[in-house]
């Protein structure tokens, strides 16, 4: 797992931290087809997709998909977390005046949602892709100390055939064979 420089290790819990799917919707995540886990050194929020895409020109036309997770973390006694930083990874095959992006929004329940941060990527591109975001530290809504909290993370993606040639297929995936995992969010721990 990547740890955070921001993250002082010191304040990480030691014990471990465990989270628990409660709700998952949208096409981006059918049922099945969306794993979550903590890291071992409870520094971060893994999530790994096997189904989110979006495509044109394929016999799936889906250009637009979301996937809006509801977990709630089981923080330790004396412990509030909030989230520090996102990595975001996925594959893309866009044709010369294709474009896709993809955005990201997360926030604990009763906290206003964390601006969405919204990355594009254009055609011609054959390859991996990858965005880091980072949360200035004084804007991050830590969780109530020491008892289970709610964390809500809404992912969206969308490619545009745009100008590029008709019949062209272009596509953007969140899972490939060399990403795991798809997203991971990192936090930030303070004792309470």
């Amino acid at each position: 797992a990547e740890v955070d420089p921001a993250v002082d290790p010191a304040v990480v819990p030691a014990e471990k931290v465990t989270v628990e799917v409660v709700t998952v919707n949208g096409v981006g995540c059918q049922q099945g087809t969306v794993a979550v886990w903590m890291q071992p050194d409870n520094q971060a929020i893994a999530v790994h997709f096997s189904g989110f895409m979006v495509a044109t020109g394929l016999d799936v036309n889906r250009t637009r998909a979301g996937c809006q997770l509801g977990l709630v973390v089981h923080a330790p006694e004396g412990y509030a977390f909030g989230v520090a930083g996102a990595r975001h990874q996925g594959y893309a095959e866009l044709a010369e005046g294709a474009s896709g992006w993809v955005q990201e929004t997360h926030y604990l329940r009763d906290e206003t949602p964390a601006p969405a941060v919204r990355h594009t990527l254009t055609g011609p591109m054959e390859d991996d892709w990858e965005y880091v975001d980072q949360a200035p530290a004084d804007s991050v809504a830590f969780s109530s100390c020491g008892v289970p909290s709610e964390l809500f993370l809404h992912t969206q993606m969308r490619v545009v055939a745009g100008t590029s040639p008709r019949g062209i297929s272009n596509f953007m995936l969140r899972d490939s064979a060399d990403i795991y995992p798809s997203s991971s969010y990192h936090l930030t721990w303070r004792v309470c």
